[in-house]
């Protein structure tokens, strides 16, 4: 994104979208308005001296010396004043206003209405004196002094009244200032008085010695900014109509560069006389002053955008002053082929120029209200406004192969006018040309490809009463990082031993950017686990994992998990008792092989081997080495 501030005295756009207007920007004001001070014939009222509710201003540690005269609020023809009368000593400090930031701040006019009445001397030990200062940082500078009357006159009589009103600049240094009035009075009988009214300070960031709503620096509002979006979808497709600045109107233009755009690095282009890739003819009407601009070292570029927008930007330097320096921004659009163009077109003449060939050119039309030279270097102050030229559109900006009407190379060229401002002086209006070499590259973007595909929108903000100028753009980025979504996933399921496993299923999935993808987000099988959470032969469990993924490399996954049981209990033939002669020792081979086959028994199961247990613990205790058990035996 870039903001550029110019100013310049004419400008032409073509799309409104906004428009506001501004007051100036006042760091200080003061005008007695609301004072409700309990007795506004004495301020100094002893033990109820007067302190203004807002903290506005003070009056002063004159205001604490009992002798000093009396300080009045009074009106006069309809208008409050601040009023001095009787007598004061010299340099009495009567007056302070409340400090203002001055942080950031260049300059600042101070203005304030001045009156006197009375019989004031300005000579002599009678000697009156009326002296405004300005503090910055602690330091105090007298900006207006008068002895006698504040428009420099002295005696008149008592009912003599004058009045002053006072305006001007000064460089502000520092982070804060204010306001102070010393007095001196020699009358005590109230028939000499001084009386200040309307103070103000303001921002001057203009330097043009007034305070006003050009003051206030031109911004949008609310400001640019760069966005990412997710899909090619989300990109705009018009400027954004609620878009401000705080004060003027605002326009716009957009720059698609979806699929593709053509990236130009730009030269002069030669021909026959002098040479510029930037020329101005008859400058402020004179016919023998033509300047030609060449590329520096910045460089120029010419962006054609597959919306019908073509951008020239960069710097050029005059061939006679490589100090003088404009900064070139010429936004044209309507871009129409050669082969639908319906104007003319203009060439070298020692070109084969074909139909063939002007078939194969673009043809625009210049925006401009988004279209300007601005100064630097010994061109400082200089701001020209470009309008197409012809104003008939006969011919159009130019770009092709011999396109440049200067020689037969690949190129652009095109007829502009010009009005506005040259280093700070309004000039008459002139034509000039743009006459480039081109070198070209298509630049083309992988519609899946993140930060690839962009919408450029191109702000203006202007205040013609102002003749202010800001420039700005927004890029509207796609980056998608929205992971797809399964359509059709299977779920856990459940299945009896005696079933097969399901076949894998064909699985599909979603994605919010369709429009990038056509075929929609792949969906890769990553295969089936080993059986586990084996309890035996027929029941465990196994997953199944699919993966999809779309074109920007999102990926989700899901994992199915098929859970096989074992609901059915193996079928026994049953065995036989064992009964045994006593041999006096428990007959225990004999007792442990009939055990170890299980009585006799077999068993038999639907989904796998069965495993057999029993719960013999002792024969019980006959006489002798005799005894008997029941013993169970499970086949599992």
């Amino acid at each position: 994104m870039f903001l550029h501030l110019l100013r310049t005295s004419l400008i032409c756009c073509t799309a409104l979208i906004f428009g506001l207007s501004a007051t100036a920007q006042i760091l200080y004001s003061e005008g007695f308005e609301n004072e409700n001070p309990v007795n506004s014939d004495n301020l100094c009222q002893v033990g109820d001296e007067y302190s203004p509710a807002d903290g506005n201003w003070t009056l002063g540690p004159a205001c604490a010396v009992p002798t000093n005269g009396i300080p009045q609020l009074i009106d006069i023809d309809g208008d409050t004043h601040l009023l001095y009368n009787n007598q004061y000593g010299s340099d009495s400090e009567v007056f302070n206003s409340a400090a203002v930031d001055i942080s950031g701040v260049s300059e600042v006019v101070v203005s304030f209405d001045a009156r006197s009445q009375g019989d004031l001397e300005a000579a002599g030990a009678v000697l009156d004196e009326f002296d405004v200062y300005v503090v910055m940082d602690g330091t105090e500078f007298n900006i207006f002094s008068v002895d006698a009357h504040v428009d420099g006159t002295d005696h008149g009589g008592d009912d003599a009244v004058r009045t002053y009103a006072y305006a001007e600049t000064f460089a502000a240094t520092g982070d804060e200032m204010f306001i102070r009035l010393k007095v001196k009075i020699s009358g005590s009988g109230a028939q000499e008085q001084y009386a200040i009214g309307n103070l103000s300070i303001c921002s001057d960031s203009n330097g043009d010695g007034d305070c006003s709503a050009c003051d206030d620096p031109l911004a949008f509002d609310p400001p640019l900014g760069d966005e990412t979006v997710e899909c090619l979808a989300d990109l705009p497709s018009a400027c954004d109509e609620t878009q401000g600045a705080n004060r003027g109107e605002v326009f716009c233009g957009l720059a698609e560069d979806v699929q593709s755009r053509t990236v130009c690095e730009g030269t002069t282009a030669e021909g026959l006389g002098e040479d510029g890739a930037i020329v101005l003819f008859a400058v402020d009407g004179d016919p023998t002053d033509n300047r030609y601009f060449v590329p520096t070292d910045a460089g120029i570029s010419l962006i054609q955008f597959e919306n019908g927008v073509a951008v020239v930007s960069g710097q050029v330097a005059d061939v006679d002053d490589m100090n003088a320096i404009l900064n070139v921004n010429i936004f044209y659009e309507n871009g129409t082929s050669g082969a639908d163009w319906a104007g003319s077109f203009k060439s070298d003449m020692g070109c084969a120029v074909t139909t063939d060939v002007t078939d194969s050119w673009m043809i625009y039309i210049m925006n401009s209200g988004l279209s300007y030279l601005t100064g630097a270097g010994s061109l400082e102050g200089t701001t020209l406004q470009l309008q197409h030229s012809p104003a008939s559109e006969t011919f159009g900006f130019q770009i092709g192969e011999m396109a440049n009407d200067r020689n037969c190379n690949h190129g652009a060229g095109g007829w502009f006018s010009y009005s506005g401002m040259l280093n700070g002086v309004e000039i008459m209006g002139g034509q000039g040309d743009v006459l480039l070499d081109l070198n070209c590259n298509e630049e083309e973007n992988n519609a899946c490809g993140e930060d690839e595909s962009t919408v450029t929108l191109f702000y203006v903000a202007y205040d013609e009463a102002c003749g202010d100028v800001l420039i700005g753009e927004e890029e509207y980025t796609r980056h998608d990082t929205e992971d797809p979504e399964f359509v059709d996933a299977p779920e856990n399921i459940s299945i009896a031993c005696t079933e097969e496993l399901p076949a894998v299923p064909t699985v599909t999935a979603t994605d919010n950017c369709e429009d990038s993808d056509a075929s929609g987000p792949s969906v890769s099988y990553s295969g089936q686990t080993p059986p586990y959470d084996q309890v035996c032969t027929g029941t465990y469990k196994v997953d199944r994992t699919w993966i999809a993924e779309d074109c920007s490399g999102n990926q989700t996954a899901h994992t199915q998990t098929i859970s096989v049981y074992d609901d059915v209990a193996p079928v026994i033939v049953a065995g036989s008792d064992y009964e045994a002669q006593c041999d006096g020792s428990g007959n225990l081979v004999e007792l442990n092989a009939w055990l170890d086959n299980n009585g006799g028994a077999t068993a038999t199961d639907n989904c796998g081997t069965v495993t057999w247990t029993n719960n013999f613990t002792a024969l019980s205790d006959d006489c002798g080495a005799t005894g008997s058990a029941t013993v169970t035996f499970t086949a599992t």
